[in-house]
């Protein structure tokens, strides 16, 4: 039985909350410097997960919950040297039926071949004026697919789309129309995603923004006593008591994060 196999067949998850999809951030900082990038990557230092902490983060959250997919993201996640020894922990926790890897293709060549033995699916974004060109590593990626196995969906990004603000947004209203709207939050691109939701640090979080916007903030002039503590008012603590019953109430929460101000969706 193959390690996919083996993931797919693995213990129950009766009783558990349920999602199709969830993501988790394997690096911060990324290789490319993308205007808008939606995870603001310019701006972050560069960071990767603590393995132990995230490998507790897995425990808990697969506690409660399990999702039908869950990708790997950046910042560029393969700019993580341990990513072999993430997505492992990952499979080894039960907490999803397939591992994906996003990533804008520039280091595919270089990746030891083992870790895509460990994916279930690959996703690369091509963007104009990288080396090797999108052309080039397109072609990789569709070996890389062919020779492993591997679901591959490339995907040309020549736009970007406007996400974050450097001012709050004034009305309550627009905030919860923009927040009711948002794919992110609840989904949309297609049946089998419900939504950008992700774990960070000890956190759940309906989307990346509460992981990332204070400290975009920050660097983009906004003084520091002005921005709220998105990270800790924004989502679920994972380590404290009665995760599922809070995790449940914060799924079905119309609220929207503090975060939605300094955001369009």
């Amino acid at each position: 039985m193959s390690v996919r196999e083996r993931s797919a067949d693995s213990g129950t998850d009766a009783g558990k909350l349920r999602r199709s999809y969830m993501e988790c951030f394997l690096a911060d900082h990324c290789n490319l410097s993308c205007a808008h990038c939606s995870h603001a990557s310019p701006y972050m230092a560069p960071s990767t997960p603590d393995p132990e902490e995230f490998a507790r983060d897995l425990a808990s959250l697969a506690g409660v919950l399990h999702t039908g997919r869950l990708r790997l993201l950046g910042g560029e996640p393969l700019l993580n040297r341990d990513i072999l020894e993430f997505v492992r922990a990952i499979r080894a926790s039960g907490i999803c039926d397939q591992i994906g890897l996003s990533t804008n293709g520039v280091l595919l060549d270089r990746v030891a071949p083992e870790l895509f033995d460990e994916i279930d699916y690959l996703d690369v974004s091509l963007y104009p004026g990288t080396k090797p060109d999108a052309d080039t590593i397109a072609r990789t990626a569709e070996q890389i697919g062919q020779g492993h196995g591997l679901r591959l969906n490339v995907f040309r990004k020549p736009e970007f789309r406007f996400q974050s603000l450097d001012f709050p947004i004034a009305s309550d209203e627009t905030v919860r129309r923009i927040y009711q709207a948002c794919k992110m939050a609840h989904g949309g691109w297609d049946m089998f995603h419900d939504g950008c939701h992700t774990f960070h640090e000890g956190w759940y979080y309906r989307c990346n923004r509460p992981v990332y916007s204070r400290r975009y903030l920050h660097r983009r002039g906004v003084p520091p006593d002005t921005i709220p503590d998105f990270a800790h008012v924004d989502g679920v603590p994972l380590h404290e008591p009665g995760l599922r019953e809070r995790l449940g109430a914060y799924l079905l929460s119309e609220e929207p994060l503090r975060s939605c101000r300094f955001c369009v969706g």
